[in-house]
Order: structure tokens, then sequence, then C-alpha cells
């Protein structure tokens, strides 16, 4: 897990060097395992104001940065759509997932890792029907 948490008050360039360094670690990533997709979570629209801008600016300068060097263009699935395919249910909350995992033997410390845990699954669940579809 890879995070770096800013005040409020960050100036333009911190939050341009955390954009940059956040990008710069998913990249090392996906180049040391030369994986066959990459999946981001989608923008959660309907989320409330504040972090949003800067999770978008996240999430744009890494589908950038994705095709820009390494000429992937990742797969973008919602929340929802990933814990009902993984968790096998509807949609449950964020505080719910934690506990679902762990009674799958899973355990992560936050929902951070458990969401992210939950869309790479995603992503091996839907790519192993794609492959038994042909």
């Amino acid at each position: 897990t890879v995070g770096e948490r800013l005040s409020r008050s960050a100036s333009v360039r911190e939050k341009i060097e955390r954009l940059l360094y956040l990008s710069g670690r998913v990249l090392e990533t996906v180049e040391a395992h030369e994986p066959d997709a990459v999946v981001i979570e989608d923008y959660a629209y309907g989320a409330k104001f504040g972090a949003t801008f800067d999770l978008g600016e996240l999430g744009g300068v890494v589908k950038t940065s994705l095709w820009l060097r390494c000429k992937i263009e990742p797969v973008m699935v919602g929340s929802g759509a990933a814990r009902k395919v993984v968790l096998g249910h509807g949609r449950p909350k964020k505080a719910e997932i934690i506990p679902m995992l762990k009674k799958m033997g899973i355990v992560f410390k936050d929902h951070n890792e458990s969401d992210a845990y939950v869309v790479a699954e995603w992503l091996r669940a839907t790519s192993k029907e794609e492959k038994e579809k042909r």
C-alpha cells in the first residue's frame, strides 16, 4: 500500500509532487510485473466534495502515465460492481467489507487495502470468465 497524506493547506507544488510520486510508484509496479491488464477503481460520482477532485486528478495522471509509458489502457470498474462480483451479493457498504473478507479468511488492516483487493479480484474473476467464453 502506498499513500501520502497532505494537509488541506498543501500548496499546488506539494499536490503535484504527490501526484508524480504516486503515479511513479504505480508505473514502477506495472513495469516490474508486466501484467496483462491493470484495473483502476472508477470515480465515485456520488461522493461528497473535498478529496474528490484530488482523486480525479490522480486517476487522470495514472491513466495518462500508464498509456504514455506502458501503452496500457486501464480497465475501469465501479466499487459497487466489483463488490457484487467478488463478495457475491448486493452492494455492501465500505464498513462491511473488512468483516466479509475476514469470514473468507482474508484479512486487511484498512478499507483502502480491502477495496484494492476487491477491485483486483474483480479483474481476476472477469478475466477468467472471458477466457472461459473463448
